[in-house]
């Protein structure tokens, strides 16, 4: 079985964690195209912009196309992320990542905005339960969360510590950052499979978002499998 999700570190864990040896049949790209973008910071209310969610790419009036390895597995892709956004009648503020891939479409990834911080609440269209906390409102070195959550009725389990580490000039091929780097370690279990450890990194830029994000898991078995998501341009 395969579950198509990337939201930031959790999803982008989780998919790496569902492409594992058996995982099941390749994905399949998207019959849905990503919503247009509005410009102009997308209609946020000021008082859920904060140091995490500028890190995450506020005001979000860029599309980045990644490099993708490891998507498929065994194999690359080329992703475009553009960014939506939608203030919710539950009063609920909900955050969209959509992609547009070849020769698959990574799954888009939804957050809810609050004034603490960013939060995980969906991927590829299933709910994360409980909501994981993806970007604290403010960023300080050292500090670290738990990453607690499941997807489709609790068939997929990750349990993981988030930690910001510091900052970092990174190169990709879209340039040279100056980015925020946070790593995250633990597990991820799929059904009744036994566990597969997880180690990811990932870069953010201020005003840009995730230029560079990686992760190496490892099953049962000691097999061990990486997934690399560069930027390669921003516009």
């Amino acid at each position: 079985m395969r579950i198509n999700v990337s939201l930031s570190l959790l999803a982008f864990a989780l998919l790496a964690g569902c492409s594992a040896k058996n995982a099941g049949p390749e994905p399949v790209a998207s019959t849905t195209p990503p919503p247009l973008v509005e410009k102009a910071g997308l209609g946020i209310p000021e008082d859920l912009v904060h140091d995490g969610l500028e890190a995450m790419g506020y005001p979000f009036d860029k599309s980045i196309t990644y490099d993708v390895t490891g998507f498929p597995a065994d194999s690359s892709s080329t992703q475009t992320m553009t960014a939506t956004f939608e203030a919710k009648g539950d009063g609920q503020n909900v955050l969209t990542f959509n992609y547009a891939g070849d020769p698959s479409t990574l799954p888009s990834e939804s957050y809810a905005l609050e004034t603490d911080g960013v939060y995980g609440i969906a991927a590829g269209g299933d709910e994360i339960s409980p909501r994981v906390k993806a970007m604290p409102a403010t960023l300080t070195i050292g500090d670290k969360w738990p990453s607690k959550g499941s997807l489709q009725n609790g068939n997929v389990v990750m349990d993981t510590t988030v930690k910001i580490v510091g900052r970092q000039q990174v190169t990709v091929k879209a340039g040279e950052y100056d980015a925020l780097v946070l790593i995250e370690t633990g597990t991820i279990k799929i059904g009744g499979n036994a566990p597969t450890k997880v180690e990811g990194k990932s870069w953010y830029v201020d005003g840009i978002g995730a230029v560079k994000r990686t992760i190496s898991q490892t099953d049962s078995t000691g097999k061990t499998s990486n997934l690399t998501m560069e930027a390669v341009s921003i516009k």
